[in-house]
């Protein structure tokens, strides 16, 4: 072979050497590419079905508050996870099969003055089996890992409908301080003749107000607002934060009727049946 084959034939060689390098180095980096773009899919993907996740759990806050009077009456829930993922409207994240949930048993303070429930939601995760758990006893979730979860505290909703509720009844209690002082002021004394709780007339009470007085409950507790709208009830505090009536009674067991300082009562019920009354004697 001539010198110029050889020099042709070790040309070419070199030149498929380094097409060959070439292409491995192509495709290495074509590999690196594809492998760095699923991973930023798959992290755009997963930022993705976070923020969902938070849109869910607003919406399962706002469905708590907006049936707060019905979600803690009994132990068991009102509404099961399938119809409440619904209200909630979480049909893609339903879709793709990792969303879970789980309604918590109802919790209650020693004295059962506060009721309320956790709900919890995650998206189970992606590459390995689901090993959450619930905990009744101590309601609490164990998330597995690589789970993404969030707590919908029924705590804090109930918490600040009681509060509101003590308010209100509050306020029922001053406005009605200030009647009774009005029509004491204007009868000239405290312990007027008149029983200005009651109205004439009502049986075992001796000495009821002749007119603009609230109606004679019987002993019974009624709904505050239609027998109070006499005082000059103002708009709002005639029911709870729940939407439960006021009750009142002015006669009847523990109702001084018949001797001052005459007396009165006011009762609220929480959902749950916790009972809070108030005791409407002067001085308040």
């Amino acid at each position: 072979m001539s010198r110029r084959a050889l020099r042709a034939e070790a040309g070419f060689a070199a030149f498929a050497v380094l097409l060959l390098v070439l292409g491995l180095g192509a495709a290495s980096m074509l590999l690196a590419i594809e492998t760095r773009s699923a991973g930023l899919l798959k992290g755009t993907r997963s930022d993705v079905l976070t923020r969902r996740l938070d849109g869910v759990a607003d919406a399962v806050q706002a469905y708590y508050r907006a049936t707060a009077d019905r979600m803690d009456v009994a132990d068991a829930a009102p509404i099961d996870c399938p119809g409440l993922l619904s209200a909630a409207n979480a049909p893609e994240l339903i879709a793709i099969g990792r969303m879970q949930c789980v309604i918590g048993a109802r919790q209650r303070t020693p004295d059962g003055w506060l009721a309320h429930r956790s709900i919890w939601l995650w998206l189970a995760p992606e590459d390995q089996p689901d090993t959450s758990v619930y905990d009744a006893a101590t309601d609490t979730l164990a998330p597995a890992a690589g789970a993404v979860w969030r707590h919908v505290d029924g705590r804090a909703v109930q918490l600040a409908r009681l509060s509101d509720s003590l308010d209100r009844m509050d306020q029922l209690v001053d406005h009605l301080k200030r009647y009774y002082l009005a029509r004491t002021a204007a009868a000239g004394s405290l312990d007027a003749v008149a029983n200005f709780w009651v109205l004439a007339p009502c049986a075992g009470v001796d000495t009821p107000a002749p007119a603009g007085a609230p109606a004679c409950t019987q002993g019974l507790y009624v709904a505050a607002a239609p027998v109070l709208a006499v005082t000059g009830l103002p708009a709002g505090i005639g029911s709870d934060a729940w939407g439960g009536p006021f009750e009142f009674r002015n006669s009847g067991a523990g109702v001084s009727a018949s001797v001052p300082p005459y007396s009165a009562r006011l009762r609220m019920t929480t959902p749950w049946g916790f009972v809070i009354e108030r005791d409407l004697a002067l001085p308040l």
